[in-house]
This record gives structure tokens, sequence and C-alpha cells, in this order.
């Protein structure tokens, strides 16, 4: 009987770290995605501002 509990134990943390991996990975791309964002509003604000002189 505790070998059936210590796999079972087992599964669900293999199953979890993979789960957890996936949403870090997702999680690392969108992070990405903002920086790119926000650096291309910037560069965008400095452009704008040099015609405005």
């Amino acid at each position: 009987m505790a070998v059936i509990g210590s796999v079972i134990i087992a599964f669900i943390l293999i199953v979890g770290t993979f789960w957890s991996g996936k949403n870090a990975s997702t999680d690392t791309e969108k992070a990405g995605e903002s920086t790119n964002l926000a650096k291309m509003a910037a560069e965008l604000q400095q452009e704008v501002q040099k015609f405005k002189v």
C-alpha cells in the first residue's frame, strides 16, 4: 500500500514540475514581448521628439 502511495506522489510531483516549467516558459516569452514593446515605444517617442523641435 505504501508503494502505491509513493508512486502516486512521485507522479504528482513529476507532472507538477512539467506543468510549472511550461507556465514559466510562457511567462518568459510574454515578458520578452513586453520588453520589446516598451523599447519600441521609447524609440518612437524619441523620434517624435526630434520632429517636434
